[in-house]
């Protein structure tokens, strides 16, 4: 449900906002809702992951257009470009994973 794109605990990111696991959690008996109602409140409770997502998505492919762009150009990528070209990559398929989420 929370997910730190860094690696930080899902506590530590709830503590930051001022939270706790069970805030996260609807209080109201979902056996009570319509299926309508708890795909509604599912689609709400993502929105925040697919939003997280989205950010590092933007991120990490400006990350792999300059590698690209130095590549394209005959530059060499140095170690630490490198590195981060395939960090850029891991976190891509991580936000993939969250996107596809269900």
């Amino acid at each position: 449900m929370v997910h730190c794109f860094a690696g930080c605990q899902v506590h530590d990111v709830l503590a930051a906002v001022g939270l706790q696991v069970g805030d996260l959690f609807a209080r109201k008996d979902l056996r009570s809702m319509s299926p309508a109602e708890r795909s509604q409140l599912r689609q709400a409770a993502m929105l925040p992951r697919w939003r997280a997502a989205l950010d590092v998505l933007v991120t990490e492919a400006s990350v792999v257009l300059i590698g690209a762009n130095q590549l394209g150009d005959g530059q060499p990528l140095e170690d630490a470009d490198l590195t981060r070209l395939r960090v850029a990559a891991l976190r891509i398929f991580d936000a993939q994973e969250v996107l596809h989420a269900r």
